[in-house]
């Protein structure tokens, strides 16, 4: 059994109450768990429906019978095996990619469509060339499988998130909504819808390479309510562009009615908006801002519960914030807002946004271009959804990573709500929360270990709840376990079991009971459990009498789990024995208590506590006349029993011996008593003094002096301690002889001018700095890696016989683990080593322990940091990146571009046409204005013609003769002097 135990307050204070005990939180493995595994499959997704329970992994679907998920005799257990087609992973290998993870078909969507379709849908990676796949219920195959670009990404790595909406859809159709990246770089997310089975509605889409409306998102989660489609994700902010982006968490909303324009915005979404989202912690003046969104559930429709973890290089901490949906709703109807000329990002005031933007979910049917190039421009809403209320978090734990959430609640009184979160983690835990009110805190009741050896620490990949039998089931990357969420059992604590709302403290039985009325429990008003138990658990479980010999050891044990070992306190007559002036109290490893040279004085009554609770109770006297060892053999022995177990073994043999070497001592002291009183009888008769010479009264004393003094060098020379963190064997230096006993912590009795030779009873830690290696493409890598051993106490006299000490074991394995990590680095190339560090981890601890195993050594707790390639490489590396970012900006800046010569383009054949229009109008002005004066000119001048035509047909004159005659006459009117034809002064006049 795992036990371990996390310290945290037990959360709610008592109004009134001076102290509150720190009640440490339990760790366990679950009772009554199941667990299916196939291997390492990474079982990405979990679909529970009526009977069954689907799981979609890597190249696999199945069918767990719900009851029993370990049945694979049950007729509904049914397993799919998917790969991917040879020529699909040869494709997928000439992108430079890792077969052993990325070439796989992982499936990453599962789906249950109920209404005319009742099939399960899946939509995998495939190769990294998505693949849909339609099966019925019971895993027949419905139809042939078709490409799936948009439904889930192509890499297995890229978070996507998708649902079926039967309702509130254009024209009542069932449709897909999904967040996805579709292609290999991550430059094209895409939230999509696609068309419906008939065509009848068209497909829509966010727009291509527009990082205003994504910019390289991470998709956690998505949420069909009512009317709306809310995603939640992660992304780059653009709108605090730096050398190192900012990522922000966002909330976006599209509604499900929305259809495509056909127009400028075909098959764009036109009612996408997005608003930042966040969680502070801290005062008003400097909050710390949690940014990294990793996991988000729902309850009733109107609140949601968000994990958060604060900014890589912080220390790791995850927190749980609270939202409310009116809270979002009101951010993304709120003001818009937009980038200025100089890149800022301001709130858009009101009258600068167009007439006709309709609100939520209004109908898109009919928007003019102007409104629909505002909304194709804006989608980021101004101001942040913060938690309700602001900076105040419902819970936060550190050094943990929260991966997925599920909720589930209790009423009662009507209007109350208990609200209940489980919650995933990034090393194999699930961490139970309890909210007693709505708006306060969470309280972290339990923490399950999945795994008992819980070696690899796999992540939880999913989590649902089957809210009619309350069991949980959980996925990770190597099975898939079930158990439920009642464990009232397994607390040993009034305190503990009254926190939990499915559980009743039985103050007769001092059991932890299920409680199957929880509306009858609540009613009791047991939601301060600390002044309740208090004052109803007054008496321990167990009240045992013992009677002991004077001079005697005493063993009391307090048998509790071991997470709640830390708060046992022992009282004696009511005070705590550390307030005591005695020396004759020990405490073990295990807290429990040791009373060494027992006498009347010490008699009472002695209780174990935890926290106000008494466990167990010892009433203790003192009688000279017996020796009852064997009872006290037998009572630890009864108190050690735990699930059928004993572990008293110890115990006894450490009383035992203890005992014989009091027995021993009080053989001497009792001839020295008994030669005392000899001696003051003498003193009180003439006759001692008489008969017994002087000088052999003094040889006497100071023999039994040297006795005694040699008899306590004996017995100091004799004794060695050990403390609560020590395992050793004794080693005799006189007869060089060494002991196949390993002892624990407390007094020893061994040979006189014995020695310890002694390890750790713990894990010690051992750190492998700046190991070199080379990986399987020569390259040489260095890392960083540490972990957690233990020397097998079975076997501690074998490795002592072969490596002395603990120094000399402990150089043995290092020289070994560093040999390990050499074989394992040879196994992994050089893009393995940043893409599947998690399953080198792996690798590399069962090499460890393949390694280490003949030297009887205990492993856990490998952590493989700091993993760094050459300089050259990465430079390369660094340069490789930069080009794509290059090509990733040259990609985005191109579409933009392409827009803007495409807008000037426009511009300029609009002006253009213009021009044209102008001058043809100017140039027909131009023609009708000189018609018309050449029509006067012909007027003014055809009667003239008229003129000269009627005179020359009347005189009967030729052309010749009838231009003399006009000369003649134009001469004759003439008022000046006439010259021609000849040049001056050569003159003729004419006198006229």
């Amino acid at each position: 059994m795992i036990s371990n135990f996390i310290i945290v307050l037990f959360g709610i204070a008592l109004v009134g109450s001076s102290s509150i005990p720190i009640i440490p939180v339990s760790k366990y493995v679950p009772t009554s768990i199941h667990k299916y595994s196939s291997g390492l499959n990474y079982y990405w997704n979990l679909l529970l429906d009526d009977d069954s329970l689907y799981v979609g992994g890597q190249n696999l679907i199945v069918r767990l019978d719900r009851d029993n998920i370990e049945d694979r005799t049950s007729p509904i257990y049914k397993s799919i095996d998917l790969p991917s087609k040879r020529d699909e992973v040869q494709k997928c290998l000439s992108h430079s990619l890792n077969q052993a993870f990325d070439c796989e078909n992982h499936v990453r969507v599962l789906l249950r469509r109920k209404t005319k379709y009742n099939d399960i849908f899946v939509c995998s990676t495939n190769a990294f060339s998505p693949k849909l796949y339609y099966f019925n219920p019971d895993l027949t195959e419905k139809q042939g499988s078709k490409e799936g670009f948009g439904y889930c990404s192509r890499d297995p790595r890229h978070n996507n998130t998708a649902l079926w909406s039967d309702e509130g859809n254009p024209q009542n159709y069932g449709f897909f909504y999904t967040g996805a990246v579709i292609d290999y770089t991550k430059t094209e997310p895409i939230i999509y819808r696609p068309p419906s089975d008939d065509g009848n509605i068209k497909f829509l889409r966010t727009p291509q390479y527009d990082t205003d409306w994504l910019s390289a998102p991470e998709f956690i989660a998505s949420f069909d309510v009512d009317s709306n489609i809310y995603f939640f994700f992660r992304e780059k902010a653009e709108e605090q562009r730096d050398i190192f982006p900012k990522i922000y968490s966002r909330v976006g909303r599209l509604c499900k009615n929305d259809i495509d324009t056909a127009t400028i915005m075909a098959n764009t979404w036109t009612t996408f908006r997005k608003a930042r989202i966040t969680c502070l912690s801290g005062v008003n003046d400097s909050p710390f801002v949690f940014n990294d969104i990793n996991a988000v559930t729902k309850l009733h429709d109107d609140r949601f519960f968000v994990s958060f973890t604060s900014s890589p290089g912080d220390l790791t901490t995850s927190i749980i914030c609270e939202y409310s949906r009116r809270d979002i709703d009101s951010i993304l109807d709120g003001n818009f807002k937009e980038a200025d000329s100089s890149s800022f990002w301001r709130e858009l005031p009101r009258d600068h946004v167009p007439d006709g933007v309709p609100k939520n979910c209004e109908s898109n049917g009919s928007l003019s271009d102007t409104v629909l190039s505002f909304l194709r421009s804006h989608v980021l809403m101004n101001g942040n959804v913060y938690s309700s209320p602001p900076l105040e978090i419902a819970f936060q734990i550190p050094n943990i990573i929260i991966t997925r959430l599920v909720t589930d609640s209790i009423n009662y009184n009507n209007d109350n709500q208990i609200t209940l979160i489980y919650a995933g983690t990034q090393d194999g835990q699930v961490l139970k929360l309890i909210q007693k009110k709505k708006g306060e805190k969470f309280i972290l009741l339990t923490s399950w270990i999945l795994d008992e050896n819980n070696n690899e620490k796999s992540p939880v990949r999913n989590m649902v709840l089957a809210q009619d039998t309350k069991q949980l089931y959980v996925s990770t990357d190597i099975a898939v376990y079930q158990f439920s969420v009642n464990q009232c059992n397994r607390y040993m604590l009034c305190v503990e079991c009254e926190r939990d709302p499915l559980c009743h403290y039985d103050v007769q039985s001092n059991r932890c009971l299920n409680v199957d009325d929880n509306n009858q429990k609540l009613a009791i008003a047991r939601l301060q459990p600390e002044s309740w138990c208090k004052k109803s658990v007054q008496r321990p479980s167990k009240i045992l009498q013992l009677t002991r010999k004077k001079g005697e050891t005493v063993w009391l044990q307090c048998d509790v789990s071991e997470h709640l070992r830390s708060s046992i306190e022992w009282r004696w007559n009511g005070r705590n024995i550390q307030d005591t002036l005695f020396n004759n109290f020990l405490l073990t490893k295990e807290q429990n208590l040791i009373i060494i040279n027992m006498n009347t004085s010490l008699n009472g009554q002695y209780t174990c506590f935890i926290g106000h609770q008494p466990i167990v109770s010892y009433s203790l006297e003192t009688d000279r006349n017996s020796f009852v060892y064997g009872d006290v053999a037998s009572t630890v022995t009864n108190l050690s029993r735990r699930n059928g177990e004993c572990n008293c073994l110890t115990a006894e043999k450490y009383i035992e011996k203890y005992n014989d070497w009091c027995k021993e001592f009080e053989n001497y002291q009792r001839a020295y008593n008994e030669w005392e009183i000899l001696r003051d009888q003498k003193e009180n008769s003439f006759i001692f003094y008489f008969n017994m010479p002087a000088a052999l009264y003094v040889l006497v004393s100071v023999g039994i002096a040297l006795l005694l003094i040699t008899i306590g060098s004996l017995t100091i020379a004799s004794l060695g301690r050990l403390n609560t963190d020590q395992i050793a064997i004794s080693y005799n230096t006189i007869s060089k002889k060494l002991g196949r006993n390993v002892q624990a912590a407390g007094l020893h009795l061994n040979a006189p001018g014995f020695k310890f030779i002694i390890f750790p009873s713990v894990f010690t830690s051992m750190e492998f700095d700046d190991i070199s290696c080379l990986n399987r493409d020569g390259v040489s890598i260095s890392l960083d890696c540490t972990l957690q051993f233990q020397a097998d106490p079975n076997h501690l006299y074998d490795i002592i016989v072969q490596f002395k000490d603990f120094e000399g074991y402990k150089k043995i394995l290092y020289a070994t683990g560093r040999a390990a990590v050499h074989d394992t680095c040879a196994h992994f190339n050089t893009t393995a080593f940043q893409s599947m560090r998690g399953y080198f981890q792996v690798k590399l601890l069962e090499e460890m322990k393949n390694t280490f195993s003949p030297f009887y050594a205990i492993l856990r707790d490998l952590q493989v940091n700091n993993v760094r390639r050459p300089g050259d490489f990465e430079t390369a590396v660094k340069d490789k990146e930069a080009a794509k970012e290059n090509i990733k900006i040259a990609e985005n800046e191109r579409p933009k571009l392409l827009t803007q010569a495409r807008t000037e383009y426009q511009k300029a054949l609009k002006q253009a046409q213009i021009i044209n229009e102008r001058a043809e109008t100017d140039s027909s002005i131009i023609l009708n204005q000189a018609d018309a004066e050449a029509q006067a000119v012909r007027a003014r001048y055809s009667t003239e013609t008229d003129t000269f035509v009627s005179l020359k047909n009347k005189m009967r004159l030729s052309v010749e003769s009838l231009l003399n005659y006009m000369a003649i006459r134009v001469i004759g009117s003439s008022k000046n002097d006439v010259y021609i034809n000849m040049k001056s002064p050569a003159q003729v006049k004419y006198d006229l």
